[in-house]
């Protein structure tokens, strides 16, 4: 699976206590989002983490990018410490035909419950979230 950059909110970004991602997606430029189409947010936990309880993702939209009134588009549940180990995915769906105001920015926000030790994780707009992959006999890896 491929992450466009001008489409991705965090690139390996530590997560200790609750904080925004790294990058903002801003839609008003031009480019081929899937016209009609619903979109995946891809979170991957490159490195476990550790000392909290939980987290919660949050994708958020605002008319400006300064976020003064950022509106929460969709979010997960509280995903417990024990769920947030190195190489685990956690899907957002984003269904664009929601009946919410569109806005032109939009970025995640990582709610921490308690104080995390360790963690880092990437994050991004997709077509589709990859499968999990499943060897063949002669042991090649079909994804």
């Amino acid at each position: 699976m491929y992450q466009d950059v001008n489409l991705q909110f965090s690139a390996a970004q530590a997560i200790t206590t609750t904080a925004v991602s790294t990058n903002i997606v801003d839609l008003g430029q031009a480019r081929d989002m899937g016209a009609g189409d619903a979109l995946e947010i891809d979170i991957r936990i490159n490195t476990t983490f550790t000392g909290g309880t939980s987290l919660q993702v949050q994708l958020q939209t605002a008319a400006v990018a300064a976020f003064t009134t950022p509106y929460n588009v969709v979010l997960t549940d509280a995903i417990p410490l024990a769920s947030l180990v190195a190489g685990a995915s956690i899907p957002l769906h984003w269904d664009r035909a929601a009946p919410y105001a569109p806005q032109e920015f939009m970025r995640l926000n990582y709610v921490v419950v308690g104080t995390m030790t360790a963690g880092a994780l990437t994050a991004g707009v997709v077509k589709n979230i990859q499968d999990a992959q499943n060897t063949s006999a002669s042991g090649f890896a079909v994804i």
